[in-house]
């Protein structure tokens, strides 16, 4: 039987690790666009929120809001989203199920990767 060279199996560790994790522990949700102004939708957009717009006439935009206003968000570069122009509003939120799969892969990976690593190493006579 043919020993793996710990360096492989570290790096291979390593590489799932990171791919596993790139997925993230949060998602995109929508948040329902309110367009009599901002009284509700600071409720659930606010400073600091990662949000994602399409607009009527199909451009969509990531941004961070730098602030609500009165009719409008606000994003880090001064440009203004105007609410009624806004057709989906999603926000990035914290995904406890994603979480979770990211925790089970990681700990799936590890494991997997150091019984290769004990099979390989008792199969050399």
């Amino acid at each position: 039987m043919r020993v793996v060279h710990p360096c492989v199996v570290r790096l291979v560790c390593l590489l799932t690790i990171l791919a596993v994790s790139a997925s993230g522990c949060s998602s995109m949700h929508r948040v329902p666009v309110v367009a009599a102004g901002s009284a509700q939708a600071s409720d659930r957009v606010g400073p600091g929120d990662e949000v994602r717009v399409t607009m009527r006439d199909g451009r969509q935009a990531r941004f961070t809001v730098q602030r609500v206003e009165e009719a409008a968000l606000v994003a880090g570069d001064g440009t203004r989203y105007e609410i009624t122009d806004i057709v989906t509003l999603e926000r990035r939120a914290f995904s406890g199920g994603r979480t979770a799969l990211l925790v089970a892969g990681v700990v799936g990976g590890v494991l997997f990767f150091a019984y290769a690593v004990a099979v390989a190493s008792l199969g050399n006579p």
